[in-house]
């Protein structure tokens, strides 16, 4: 077995365990969504811790590991690399900068849920929607590698990306109870 099998095994790993974890964190934001006001602001905060502590440093393993496969085998030139170094950078600036920012204006777990705190939460709730949406495109991209001939795909990734992270990531007003 030669190093770049191992470093292909422990990036697949971390891209796995990064995806596990925002596929479960989706699967139990479905559930506590219905359960009401406090159910949607503990998802929120589950949502958010999990993503400090599980899913982002899985995200930077991957980072990491792939980009010692690039290095030994690759260019950053490629398009498919490109694009998804661009995915990965977009979801780390949502996550350490907005995620961040909103995890610090959810109130206590014993206070009562106010119409600002449920904005905040649907917020962290859609980030974590947005980077799912990223990292199946990355996926898509490190499974179909389109390169130059394959802009129509390029594009619809993209796209696809864009307009996720319009819908999703918009600031919402706080709707008066």
């Amino acid at each position: 077995m030669d190093l770049y099998s191992i470093l292909k095994l422990l990036h697949i790993a971390s891209a796995m365990l990064w995806a596990g974890g925002l596929a479960g964190l989706l699967m139990l934001q479905a559930g506590e969504a219905r359960s009401g006001p406090a159910g949607l602001l503990a998802s929120a905060r589950r949502t958010a811790r999990f993503a400090r502590v599980i899913v982002g440093p899985a995200a930077v393993g991957s980072l990491l590991f792939g980009g010692a496969l690039v290095y030994m085998a690759w260019s950053v030139l490629d398009l498919w690399i490109a694009m998804a170094l661009s995915g990965f950078l977009a979801t780390f600036v949502v996550d350490a900068f907005l995620v961040g920012r909103l995890e610090r204006l959810l109130p206590d777990a014993d206070a009562a849920p106010s119409p600002e705190a449920m904005a905040v939460a649907g917020r962290i709730l859609n980030a974590a929607r947005f980077d799912a949406l990223v990292l199946f495109s990355i996926l898509a991209l490190m499974v179909l590698k389109p390169g130059t001939q394959d802009a129509a795909l390029a594009a619809a990734v993209a796209t696809v990306v864009l307009a996720g992270g319009v819908l999703l990531l918009r600031p919402r007003r706080a709707v008066p109870g």
